[in-house]
């Protein structure tokens, strides 16, 4: 992604294959598993990433359609979420600073959900940014497209933020710390 270069068809069939694979079908009956595939949708935006900066995407109608139709897709894999998945915003008024983010924390049931929503936030952040690339570089720029697109960023910004709180001082808060 950062090279602006698509996804390798390797890396798209080696996806697939473990997205029809028999553990996959298995975390899906048992709710461990989303029912939509978010690598594919990421696969979508690293592509049109490549595709809109290397030129190859020139027509921002096009742009703006293609990420419009990518955000829905993951406002969709959103609400298709298992169950499981769910978690909690809850104020923290007396919260030490430096842990809890304007006050607030999420509750997660496990400490993989909180990776699950942070990927998704993230990929949400990166389109809603090619979204504001593409309004400020059209020529008829559609503005409220642009603030809708600026909101979002901010709403996953934060979210982002809250949820740090739930892996500080966890194995997954300390592997990131470590491997950063």
């Amino acid at each position: 992604m950062q090279q602006y270069t698509p996804v390798p068809p390797t890396l798209v069939q080696t996806t697939y294959n473990f997205h029809t694979s028999t553990i996959r079908q298995q975390w899906r009956t048992r709710d461990l598993a989303s029912p939509g595939s978010i690598c594919e949708i990421s696969f979508r935006i690293i592509n049109l990433r490549a595709a809109f900066k290397n030129g190859e995407i020139k027509d921002s109608d096009m742009v703006r359609e293609i990420a419009l139709d990518i955000d829905s897709d993951l406002e969709k894999w959103r609400k298709s979420a298992p169950l499981k998945w769910n978690y909690a915003t809850i104020d923290a008024p007396q919260a030490t600073d430096g842990i809890y983010f304007d006050g607030k924390r999420h509750v997660y049931p496990n400490l993989l959900v909180p990776d699950g929503w942070n990927s998704w936030r993230i990929l949400r952040i990166l389109i809603n940014k090619i979204i504001v690339q593409n309004e400020s570089r059209s020529n008829a720029p559609n503005i409220s497209q642009k603030s809708k697109a600026m909101s979002v960023i901010r709403e996953m910004s934060c979210d982002l933020c809250i949820s740090v709180s739930s892996i500080v001082d966890t194995p997954c808060g300390l592997s990131r710390v470590v491997n950063s």
